[in-house]
């Protein structure tokens, strides 16, 4: 009974938060449009395992029902369990169905996203163009300081250009 009840307590911990997190999807840039796809991917790969623990759970209740088990004041019953499972399981449909018809929508994000990446990226080639230090001409610290402007935003579009790429092939898009 032990056992059960800590197996109960932990699927629930577990379906109760992914619900809550599905609930609260938002697809309106790339980076919610990632965590989003990555949360539906990863329900949708946990819903088996999760039907079938919901199936154990069940059993055991049952037979500690039938041999008249006193449960304690702690105990979550099964149809609380139960309850919880179809909140998500409507839920995660509502989600994976507005994930499939918002998928025009959310390449363009994407995409719009893709250009303002290869903007920057532009961006960051003229300005080497332009302050690239040629044949001494600058002094050594000059150099050094274009130098380290520069990586600083390499480093920072190299992060948004993973992002954009990883939500591109999580969309099964190709990637830049």
């Amino acid at each position: 009974a032990n056992t059960l009840s800590m197996q109960k307590t932990t699927f629930f911990n577990e379906i109760e938060p992914a619900r809550n997190k599905l609930q609260n999807l938002d697809m309106t840039d790339s980076d919610n449009v990632i965590s989003a796809i990555e949360l539906i991917r990863e329900i949708r790969s946990r819903k088996l395992g999760w039907e079938d623990s919901l199936e154990r759970l069940k059993g055991g209740e049952k037979i500690l029902k039938k041999q008249k088990y006193p449960f304690p004041e702690k105990w979550i019953p099964i149809s609380q369990v139960t309850s919880e499972w179809d909140r998500l399981q409507q839920t995660y449909d509502r989600s994976e169905q507005e994930y499939n018809s918002d998928r025009s929508k959310i390449e363009k994000i994407l995409l719009k996203e893709e250009a303002s990446v290869l903007k920057k990226i532009k961006h960051i080639e003229d300005l080497w163009a332009k302050k690239k230090p040629y044949d001494g001409e600058l002094h050594p610290k000059e150099a050094l300081e274009v130098i380290e402007e520069l990586e600083g935003m390499i480093e920072q579009n190299k992060g948004a250009f993973k992002r954009l790429n990883y939500a591109k092939e999580l969309l099964g898009l190709p990637s830049l």
